[in-house]
């Protein structure tokens, strides 16, 4: 238990930090905004050991899905915008949703909104933290850029503010 709050310490102490300044979050040394090489590159110098990723490519979108990293991250799933960019990371950790909520409210404050089965926090700059439970003794972390279209541009479109 102990050791739960310690890391998800030390993943508030990141996310709050860009979320106070409208900043992208970032988990694990991966901000929200970066390309996928430098991102993978990021995992595989943080997770040496982890088996190699399942990578779904289509026109919208490309997901990369690491599972088993470690004892605490179980599964980890990057979207990238047609530009390349981070838009999305999904987080599943061994935790109880009112273990996340107890760290998540002395920085966040009261939830934007709850739902079903966890809880919404929309930050500054159209970012947005959900914290979900999809099965019992597991909750799933997804930190989003909600307007990633509108800030990065469209994939048919070249512009210098696709960069």
């Amino acid at each position: 238990m102990r050791i739960r709050s310690y890391i998800l310490a030390g993943f508030l102490s990141i996310v709050s930090f860009g979320a106070s300044l409208a900043e992208p979050p970032a988990y694990l040394g991966i901000t929200l905004g970066e390309t996928r090489d430098k991102a993978q590159a990021t995992l595989e110098e943080r997770f040496p050991e982890a088996p190699d990723p399942a990578v779904f490519e289509d026109e919208k979108t490309t997901m990369i899905i690491y599972k088993n990293l470690d004892a605490t991250y179980q599964k980890l799933t990057l979207h990238f915008h047609p530009n390349g960019k981070l838009s999305g990371m999904n987080v599943t950790m061994p935790l109880e949703k009112e273990e996340l909520l107890l760290e998540l409210l002395p920085v966040y404050g009261t939830p934007t909104k709850p739902t079903k089965r966890g809880y919404v926090w929309k930050l500054e700059g159209n970012y947005q933290i959900n914290a979900t439970v999809f099965e019992k003794g597991s909750i799933t972390l997804k930190l989003m850029d909600r307007k990633a279209y509108e800030k990065w541009g469209r994939p048919w479109l070249d512009s210098e503010e696709s960069d």
